[in-house]
């Protein structure tokens, strides 16, 4: 299971789920949307939009599950939020030691 952050216009663009951004629940198996959580509730369309989170297909998630799980193991943390920020020409990886627990819920 992945969360993918998205913002909002109501986050100024950010991906802050504080902030508004929305917090979405991915099979890292297939890359699939599954659920959305805003403000603390279960949602189906992305506010102010008629695009349905649940359903979408993330296809840059190819290569990256198999990397996801080697970084952990490599780690020896245990429970930790392995951030993928995807750009136009690379993507970074951040670790996360204590995740966001909306994490959970999407």
């Amino acid at each position: 299971m992945a969360m993918l952050r998205l913002p909002t216009k109501e986050s100024g663009g950010r991906a802050n789920l504080h902030q508004g951004a929305l917090g979405v629940g991915v099979d890292i198996a297939t890359g699939i949307s599954t659920r959305a959580i805003w403000h603390g509730e279960q949602i189906v369309f992305k506010p102010g939009t008629e695009r349905k989170t649940p359903g979408y297909k993330n296809t840059r998630l190819e290569y990256h599950p198999r990397n996801c799980v080697r970084a952990q193991i490599a780690s020896g943390l245990g429970y930790a939020g392995l951030i993928l920020s995807f750009t136009p020409n690379r993507v970074l990886w951040f670790w996360n030691l204590m995740p966001n627990p909306v994490f959970k819920f999407s």
